[in-house]
């Protein structure tokens, strides 16, 4: 993982600032300039390339790849205002567009750390422009859109459905290392998809992915939500609490924490119901091991969300089709009966 990303993570943790200070400096990172140590230290590396541009015979090409070099040791560094002198000098059109998003790339991470949505998203709209990169780089601008959402979007369930399938689409090429590593991207992929996806996708993710299945099943959140999954109702309530800490001790997901504990909720809720079509509310807060009020309190929420397709009334909760056909006719029923009236009173007059 990238230092700078480590040193994100550190201050999500709370880790001292005296220990992220020593990580700094170990790892050469000096945002505000400060440390004349470490400004020796690039100014040693960058006046070398230097030496390197004043050959006459070196081409366009050559050019832009020293100065290239340059802007990516001035971004290692987190020194964007001599970042932005070198890359405005690079020739774009004489340099390839991976190289160009390694640059880009780098000062997202400063992005993440700084939490500055604007940066982030003026370098994540220049990788867009980008038409000819390497596979393994456009599966990280996939990876890097996901997590623009998930940082700087208020959550929100519509952003999951954006981001699900840009992280579990590219665990098979995962080349993002220096945003995570692969447990963990594979760990964080697993559990949205299990709180996103119906149990035939989510089938289908681990048929697909079955060479790196042991990750997810050395996980214990995964593990037992997997388990409430595949029917074993009685470990929901501890399965929803692990889930919650999970969550909100991840880094990229933690401000997802209640919609994916709300989405996995529903998800279960209605499973449970679609073996019974009706069922009694005593029986669902005995299987699920749910308070009764509270059981009461979430129905009602997630019928009104729209995210558990059932009417429920004081004893019972009721299965409710998804007719189509049956929804439509109700429509043009109502459209017409407002047109006959319309018409009644129009003839009255």
């Amino acid at each position: 993982m990238d230092p700078i990303i480590t040193l994100a993570h550190m201050s999500f943790n709370n880790v001292s600032a005296a220990e992220q200070q020593a990580f700094a400096v170990q790892h050469e990172i000096d945002l505000d300039q400060s440390n004349k140590n470490i400004q020796e230290v690039v100014n040693q590396r960058i006046q070398k390339i230097e030496e390197k541009l004043k050959n006459p015979n070196l081409s366009e090409s050559d050019q832009a790849q020293l100065r290239q070099e340059m802007a990516l040791e001035c971004a290692k560094t987190g020194d964007l205002k001599r970042f932005y002198v070198y890359f405005d000098t690079i020739g774009q059109k004489s340099i390839s567009q991976d190289l160009l998003f390694q640059l880009d790339a780098a000062v997202i991470r400063i992005a993440i750390l700084k939490n500055d949505q604007q940066l982030f998203e003026k370098h994540l709209a220049q990788i867009n422009t980008y038409k000819n990169l390497s596979f393994d780089n456009n599966s990280q601008l996939e990876i890097y859109q996901a997590v623009s959402i998930l940082l700087f979007r208020a959550p929100h369930l519509k952003f999951i459905r954006q981001i699900a399938p840009l992280l579990t689409n590219n665990i098979s090429t995962f080349s993002a290392e220096s945003l995570m590593s692969f447990e963990e991207f594979i760990i964080t992929s697993f559990i949205i998809a299990i709180c996103k996806f119906s149990r035939k996708e989510l089938q289908q993710l681990i048929d697909k992915q079955m060479d790196n299945f042991n990750y997810v099943l050395s996980n214990n959140v995964c593990k037992i939500l997997l388990e409430v999954v595949n029917c074993q109702y009685q470990n929901f309530q501890n399965a929803v609490e692990m889930l919650r800490t999970e969550i909100k001790m991840n880094f990229y997901v933690s401000k997802y924490a209640e919609v994916l504990v709300d989405l996995f909720k529903a998800k279960v809720y209605e499973q449970y119901l679609k073996t019974y079509n009706s069922v009694g509310l005593d029986k669902i807060s005995l299987d699920l091991k749910v308070d009764k009020n509270q059981l009461i309190n979430e129905l009602e929420y997630f019928i009104f969300t729209d995210q558990l397709k059932a009417k429920m009334n004081e004893a019972t909760l009721i299965k409710v089709n998804d007719d189509t056909c049956t929804d439509l006719f109700n429509k043009f029923y109502d459209a017409a009966n407002k047109l006959v009236t319309k018409v009644e009173i129009a003839q009255r007059k």
